[in-house]
């Protein structure tokens, strides 16, 4: 079965929840009922200036709040972002992957 996702150049699919990390095996074991699953996305926090190879060099990421609870979330939130309103910078609303078939629309590049 044929799937589309949307991924800008800076970013990629950790398929954590497979043994092998395969993006195929992880898609595969989707229910045939099941038209489009998001994942949600986290953010790169960036430990150094010298940074060449950002996919392999940076190891410390902003969780996205749909793996936390709102209450940890909230809790640690004004520490964490030291008053920055910007902390999460770019969105919090995943990427979605979903089945090519002739009733598919786009809602963006999120939906």
């Amino acid at each position: 079965m044929a799937r589309i996702i949307h991924l800008d150049t800076d970013e990629l699919m950790h398929p954590a929840g497979t043994s092998e990390y395969s993006l195929r095996r992880l898609l595969a074991d989707i229910p045939e009922d099941i038209d489009m699953v998001i994942f949600p996305n986290y953010e790169s926090s960036v430990e150094r200036d010298d940074v060449k190879e950002p996919f392999s060099e940076v190891s410390m990421f902003k969780k996205n709040y749909d793996h936390l609870t709102k209450e940890v979330y909230f809790g640690n939130y004004k520490e964490a972002t030291r008053g920055n309103p910007n902390y999460f910078l770019t969105y919090g609303n995943g990427k979605s992957v979903a089945r090519v078939q002739g009733h598919l629309r786009s809602d963006g590049a999120y939906r």
